[in-house]
């Protein structure tokens, strides 16, 4: 199957109109096979929570009875400085035409005068009308992962409110009020701190590092190609996140008959305090785990406890360079309460000693 489409209707009915930073080099025929859309870990680049499943909508780029829609958004593609072209916006296009055996399309391409400029395209690209597609961009959840993908990588000063305002409200494009954007910065603030050294986490980072490390999280891990395959494990912040998810996690103990692994993650850190604080939490989940040890008995559905709730540890958060140990942070991987390393994991730093 293909799709017949006019290149030059295309420029004259949508011209392109891109903002100020990226420059629009030309609009052709992509072969899409070629394009990049995972980096080199293999991690999908596409800025959406998850990528779009099969089910796409095609409606938002053509209909079965009147062909192209020539007024929708098109695919954007980047012109990088190692020749090949990486997917910026249109990947539940990408995946919908893949899954048709359809491999060429139009698509625009791009160049961006700065990284940040990229960052802002890679959210702002999506936010149109024309997305719409299960997986939807434009939720607070994305574009909190924009906001720190940038800040990462050092595109503009993201200590400075100021400065983080002004990338999301470029992002979003309009689509977020003041009040929407306030409410998603002061969630970065909770992940991505000013204080130098340390490294706010949010449970969905958590989960993030818990996939490059090969720990279980959210759950049983049922993925065959997973390097946590077959365990259950879950990361913690709250006081009471261990007995909000009690029933779940006793549940999943009895019917998997796997001990349940919880990992911590410390809100708010205070340099200063942090054993304080990891001492305050473990103090009550520990209390939660010993009730449920204690008390779970038969019940009219048959369940019972058969295995363990066992905390494994804090995920890393304070990140001064340690000079005894090549400069490596002081923290890495999981940590016990006082810091000391007990899983030698650790993303940032490729290392992995465990």
């Amino acid at each position: 199957m293909q799709i017949k489409y006019n290149l030059e209707r295309s420029l004259r009915d949508n011209p392109p109109d891109y903002a100020e930073g990226t420059d629009h080099i030309k609009r052709t025929h992509q072969y899409l096979p070629d394009l990049v859309i995972v980096d080199d870990n293999g991690i999908s680049l596409n800025v959406r929570d998850k990528d779009p499943d099969t089910r796409y909508n095609e409606g938002i780029t053509f209909d079965t009875s009147d062909g192209v829609l020539y007024d929708r958004d098109l695919m954007v593609v980047e012109e990088r400085e190692d020749g090949k072209r990486e997917l910026i916006s249109g990947y539940g296009r990408y995946f919908w035409f893949s899954k048709r055996g359809i491999d060429t399309y139009m698509v625009d391409v791009v160049k961006f005068t700065t990284k940040y400029d990229k960052e802002v395209a890679k959210l702002s690209l999506n936010t149109g009308k024309d997305h719409k597609a299960k997986g939807l961009l434009n939720t607070e959840g994305t574009i909190l992962k924009g906001i720190t993908r940038a800040a990462n990588g050092d595109t503009f000063n993201w200590k400075n409110k100021d400065k983080c305002m002004s990338f999301l409200r470029k992002s979003t494009n309009g689509t977020k009020s003041e009040e929407e954007l306030e409410k998603i910065f002061k969630r970065f603030r909770k992940m991505k701190t000013p204080i130098d050294d340390v490294r706010g986490l949010t449970t969905s980072t958590a989960n993030d590092l818990s996939e490059q490390m090969g720990l279980p999280h959210g759950g049983y891990d049922k993925r065959l190609d997973s390097d946590s395959f077959g365990r259950i494990g879950f990361n913690i912040q709250r006081r009471d996140d261990i007995n909000i998810k009690l029933v779940d996690m006793i549940k999943l103990c009895n019917d998997c008959e796997v001990d349940v692994e919880l990992y911590g993650i410390v809100q708010n850190v205070v340099p200063k305090n942090i054993q304080i604080q990891r001492q305050d939490l473990l103090k009550k989940w520990n209390e939660s785990i010993t009730w449920a040890y204690n008390h779970i008995k038969i019940s009219k559905n048959k369940y019972y406890y058969k295995g363990a709730i066992k905390f494994k540890g804090f995920h890393a958060q304070i990140r001064t360079p340690n000079p005894d140990d090549g400069g490596n942070p002081k923290e890495r991987g999981i940590v016990d309460v006082d810091g000391n390393i007990i899983i030698d994991k650790d993303p940032s730093t490729m290392h992995f000693r465990a």
